[in-house]
């Protein structure tokens, strides 16, 4: 016989099972075969796990074994079935969401200043400033976030989904009055340093914005409608 490794052989086996090997090579493996049982036994194996064939029988397995072993072969490519439908549901479940996430509820895109109208900028009688946002555009708003510059700037920055969505309601973040005073001072401290204070507030961006106050700016006093509204939301 001639010398060749187990290792070899054990790479050829699945090769000379589907007859796609050359004859050399087949006539090599089955002179090794004839007197290697631990190489015959891997190509049983191979045999009894790709198919339900006459070899099996041939191995002298009863016909309870054969049943079993077919129900157990059966049952694994079952499984594998199974375990890789799963897999490819889960993962398209979650691009989907992610997708849906990423589009329409991940507020990640800033709102253009050119859409920005403020108004009804005035000072309540707790020395907060009020001030009327609106965006033009008639989308919604969802979400605003705060911005701060060691140079005493405070930017409140709009954001939107990737996709954004037509509000069913008149008023919102897109359309509200809101205050700027002692609680944007203490976050922006909390920051900075207790020694510091905010002197200039945006709506925007450092890049893109609207200027709403600057130490400095005098506003008039709140209309009772307006001091009224405040009123009632610090009840």
């Amino acid at each position: 016989m001639r010398n060749i490794s187990c290792e070899i052989i054990n790479d050829l086996l699945p090769l000379y099972y589907d007859e796609v090997c050359s004859n050399e090579s087949a006539a090599m493996v089955e002179e090794h075969l004839a007197e290697c049982p631990s190489c015959q036994l891997e190509l049983d194996s191979i045999k009894a796990n790709i198919n339900l064939p006459e070899e099996v029988v041939e191995q002298n397995y009863s016909e309870g074994n054969l049943i079993k072993g077919i129900a157990i072969s059966w049952n694994r490519t079952k499984l594998k079935a199974f375990v890789k439908g799963l897999i490819g549901a889960s993962l398209l479940s979650v691009v989907v969401f992610g997708g849906y996430v990423g589009l329409f509820e991940w507020d990640i895109k800033k709102v253009p200043s050119d859409i920005v109208k403020i108004t009804d900028v005035s000072r309540l009688a707790d020395g907060r400033i009020a001030y009327h946002l609106k965006l033009t555009d008639n989308y919604g708003l969802d979400r605003t976030k705060f911005v701060m510059d060691e140079n005493g700037n405070f930017y409140v920055t709009p954001l939107r989904p990737l996709i954004k969505t037509k509000t069913k309601f008149d008023k919102g973040l897109q359309n509200m009055h809101y205050t700027f005073g002692e609680f944007e001072n203490n976050i922006y401290r909390e920051k900075y340093g207790d020694d510091t204070e905010i002197k200039a507030l945006y709506i925007g961006t450092s890049d893109d914005n609207v200027l709403i106050w600057e130490q400095g700016m005098n506003f008039p006093a709140a209309n009772d409608k307006i001091e009224a509204n405040f009123d009632e939301h610090n009840e």
